[in-house]
């Protein structure tokens, strides 16, 4: 191949990389704008008492914005108003994962154990110094 073929080649494909590139950023927006959608129907209808659709709400924010601890924290109210405290737990482990620091995670998370019988660790949570 010449150089000048070579080069061509080389231009062509930086095009289209970066053309990939623009796309893949306007579909992370998009994902994003989505999430945010999500998140702040749900918030609404968890303010109105709708626990299950709020619930599916918040784990499409979850899987549309997986590094956001809020939605997994909505999550994890959700599904503690809906009883079921281990999908709660595991939730609110998430949004601890992703931000030790969040204060409602925290302290529901404490609520979750306390709930399930597990008082120690629900203390434990409780006394857990914020960061603010």
């Amino acid at each position: 191949m010449s150089g000048a073929r070579l080069l061509a080649a080389v231009f062509l494909a930086a095009s289209v990389f970066a053309t990939a590139r623009a796309q893949d950023g306007r579909a992370e927006r998009g994902r994003t704008a989505d999430a945010d959608a999500c998140f702040v129907k749900a918030e609404e209808l968890f303010g109105r008492g709708s626990y299950d659709a709020a619930a599916g709400l918040y784990k499409k924010a979850a899987l549309l914005r997986p590094d956001y601890a809020p939605t997994h924290n909505g999550v994890c109210v959700s599904l503690y108003d809906l009883g079921q405290l281990e999908g709660a737990a595991r939730a609110c482990g998430r949004a601890l994962d992703l931000q030790p620091g969040l204060p409602p995670a925290r302290r529901n998370l404490g609520r979750v154990l306390q709930g399930l019988g597990r008082l120690e660790e629900a203390v434990e949570q409780f006394g857990q110094p914020v960061g603010l």
